[in-house]
C-alpha cells in the first residue's frame, strides 16, 4: 500500500465524517433556537467543517494513487458535499438569529 493509497482512504473517511454533523444541525432546528445554537455550532464548526476540508485535501493528493483513484474521488465528492450541506446550515443558522 502506497502512501497516496492511505491519503485516498483518509479523504473517503474524512469527507464521509464530514457531512453527518451538517444532517444532524437540521434536526436541531426541532428543538429550542438556544439548543439549536449551542449544539449546531459545536457540530458545524468543530466536527463539520474541518473533515470536510481535509477529505478534499487528502482527495487532491490521493488522486496519485493508482489502485485507490475512487476512494480519492469519492472524498473529493463528499468533502465538497459536507461543505456545502455546511454553507447552507450555516446560512439556516444566521437566519434565524
Amino acid at each position: 500500500m502506497s502512501r497516496y493509497d492511505k491519503f485516498a482512504i483518509a479523504a473517503m473517511v474524512c469527507g464521509i465524517i464530514g457531512g453527518l454533523p451538517s444532517c444532524c444541525f437540521m434536526f436541531f432546528f426541532t428543538l429550542s433556537l438556544t439548543d439549536t445554537v449551542l449544539l449546531g455550532l459545536l457540530a458545524l464548526w468543530l466536527i463539520g467543517l474541518t473533515p470536510g476540508v481535509l477529505g478534499l485535501i487528502f482527495g487532491i493528493m490521493g488522486t496519485k494513487s493508482m489502485s485507490k483513484k475512487g476512494f480519492a474521488i469519492a472524498g473529493i465528492a463528499t468533502g465538497l458535499f459536507a461543505m456545502a450541506l455546511y454553507v447552507v446550515a450555516f446560512g439556516f443558522l444566521l437566519s434565524y438569529l
